[in-house]
């Protein structure tokens, strides 16, 4: 049996308090995986195993320890004849494997069998991960479409859109095709309503609410523009293979795109005066990718002389470049000339003005600062700066439950005050312990309630009401309410379209994109 004492973590913290256990009770650890979070007055810490085993708790969460007291216990697995929860029949993928808690959970969520692991040896939450990543890299490289074109670069880290496998729809005659390509101008010159009718009748692949703003020429041997897809005026498309955007994405005035592939994902918003393409756009690895949910700045420039391969929830903001390549004096004479990929996986963020150099990777959830360079890879989750970037800390913070009720506290309060300022007619309440509010517009009245605790009553009649929770096991008293759980975030049940957009909208612009996605704002009290 090891203790594992808790060690000072800055000069000034003789005590801690536990706020969460990552390994529960009784399970699996191997040595060097996370167990748990601590958080001292300055900052939130993980602490480790020291070793492999069976993690035993002391400690209960949300209690102050000691420097120098125990945390927990690991015995040796010899020691405990199960790792379940008490059930009669031990889990043998647990007990033969050594499996960890996290890890057979999810090994459940990616649908994995212990047989895609090796034989011996503890399998961690790390593994499953790495495991996952690769058979998705596997399966994704025998498919069709864009990947028989990414043979050798790490996809691991990226939810590539819809469509970035082969598709059979949206394939244009090849006569029509041939005349987009000698007469442009005319395509142009058609109404917004032309336009989509020659494409739909020519073999393209066009849903409802499709947008062709002013002078919009869309140019490419398959074309898939989904549900409420749009390119604002002046845009144009040139692409040797295909062209796909998905439901919701929505390009701003004056795009220029030039290809081989580009598939864009659903609810992509990018703003005005985007390049894509630039020297090298009719390699045979000119593609693009941009996951769903991703937002792409002003006047932003993408090359894509080789691939550029953008995970879902990405921002590059204004401004920023991207380089597959260079052009500059001999190669023969020292003079470097480089051609590669570039990869931004999901989550991450590319500051203002920052430019990302050929052969460069940005890591899950990873922030570059503004007028930063990046020319090597950063991290996943970590927070960089400068020319040459370089990774100066962590992207984000690791929150404890009471830091995060108050930062939603925060954003409830600052919403009340817009609101307020606006004009409506607003209202504090409290509402059996929870914080509400109601505000009125001319044609209704709607309700916002922070749940921190139960709710017995019924809320008002009358009233659209949405509740945003912490805590989604909490009960809500009555049918018609929506449920905003803030930290999945996920959205539950349907209400008042004005009122529900608003608070998604709001909840946008703070970094909580609620779920399900595709969606976009239609309008409403902001």
């Amino acid at each position: 049996m090891i203790d594992i004492l808790l060690k000072p973590l800055d000069a000034n913290a003789d005590f801690v308090v536990l706020v969460e256990w990552v390994i529960p009770d009784g399970s699996a650890v191997v040595s060097g995986e996370t167990i748990c979070h601590v958080e001292t007055s300055k900052t939130v810490t993980e602490i480790v195993a020291p070793s492999n085993g069976v993690l035993i708790h002391r400690v209960k969460v949300g209690e102050k320890v000691e420097v120098g007291a125990v945390l927990a216990s690991i015995s040796e697995l010899s020691e405990t004849p199960s790792l379940g929860s008490g059930s009669a029949s031990p889990n043998p993928m647990a007990v033969n494997a050594r499996v960890s808690r996290r890890a057979q959970d999810l090994m459940g969520k990616y649908h994995l069998d212990i047989a895609d692991f090796p034989a011996e040896g503890f399998i961690s939450a790390s593994d499953v991960e790495k495991r996952f990543a690769q058979l998705e890299i596997e399966r994704h490289l025998s498919g069709g479409g864009i990947f028989p074109l990414l043979d050798g670069i790490n996809l691991s880290g990226l939810t590539f859109p819809e469509g970035s496998s082969e598709l059979s729809d949206g394939r244009l005659t090849p006569e029509f095709l041939l005349r987009l390509r000698a007469d442009p101008d005319a395509f142009r010159a058609l109404s917004e309503n032309e336009r989509l009718d020659l494409l739909r009748q020519h073999g393209a692949s066009i849903g409802d609410g499709v947008r062709l703003g002013a002078g919009v020429f869309i140019c490419a041997p398959q074309i898939v523009l989904a549900t409420g897809a749009s390119i604002e005026a002046g845009g144009e498309v040139w692409c040797a293979e295909r062209f796909i955007m998905g439901p919701l994405a929505r390009f701003g005035p004056r795009l220029s795109l030039r290809c081989q592939q580009a598939v864009i994902g659903g609810a992509v918003w990018a703003e005005n005066d985007i390049t894509i393409g630039g020297g090298g756009h009719r390699d045979p690895w000119a593609v693009i990718t941009i996951g769903d949910n991703s937002y792409i700045g002003g006047e932003v420039f993408l090359n894509t002389c080789r691939p550029v391969l953008i995970g879902q929830n990405v921002f590059v903001t204004n401004r920023a470049t991207l380089l597959t390549h260079n052009i500059g004096h001999s190669y023969l004479h020292g003079h470097e000339n480089r051609f590669s990929a570039v990869v931004l996986e999901d989550a991450s963020q590319v500051g203002i003005n920052t430019v990302v150099y050929a052969g460069a990777r940005v890591g899950r959830g990873a922030v570059i600062g503004s007028n930063g360079y990046v020319v090597d890879s950063i991290p996943a989750g970590k927070l960089a700066f400068g020319v040459p970037a370089r990774v100066v800390g962590e992207a984000q913070q690791t929150l404890s439950p009471q830091r995060q009720a108050a930062r939603a506290r925060e954003i409830f309060d600052d919403l009340f005050r817009l609101l307020s300022a606006k004009g409506y007619e607003t209202a504090r309440l409290v509402l059996e312990g929870n914080q509400a509010f109601t505000v009125k517009n001319a044609e209704s009245e709607f309700g916002l309630v922070l749940q921190t605790d139960p709710l017995a009553g019924t809320l008002g009649e009358n009233i659209s009401w949405v509740v945003w929770t912490l805590a989604p096991s909490l009960e809500v008293p009555q049918e018609g309410v929506v449920i905003m759980d803030l930290l999945t975030p996920l959205i539950s049940g349907a209400g008042n379209p004005v009122w529900v957009g608003t608070l998604c909208e709001y909840l946008r612009k703070r970094g909580l994109k609620i779920q399900p996605t595709p969606w976009r704002y239609q309008g409403g009290l902001i």
